[in-house]
């Protein structure tokens, strides 16, 4: 029974690491945004984001952004509002 506790706590321990330290999106599991400079004459805000082998790539559209295209393997989404936490962060 002690040999299951230990293997428990082990395994809540990794993963605790694991999301303060972005491991799964530094490896590329799952997707993440960076903010982006806008087009000439464009307002809001402007995120680029890179799909994750396992999660695809982050929907916005729950923040009201729109989704405008993929360029270079990356989805552009344009927030009519700054966001107030980085998208596909966990």
């Amino acid at each position: 029974m002690l040999r299951i506790f230990l293997a428990g706590a082990a395994i809540v321990t990794v993963f605790v690491f694991a999301k303060r330290d972005h491991w799964l999106e530094r490896t590329g599991f799952v997707g993440t945004c960076e903010i982006t400079q806008a087009p000439a004459g464009d307002t809001g805000q402007w995120w680029s984001c890179k799909e994750g082998l396992v999660s695809g790539y982050p929907m916005l559209t729950q923040e009201n952004c729109d989704s405008r295209e993929v360029i270079a393997k990356r989805e552009l989404w344009r927030c009519p509002t700054p966001l107030t936490q980085v998208p596909g962060a966990f």
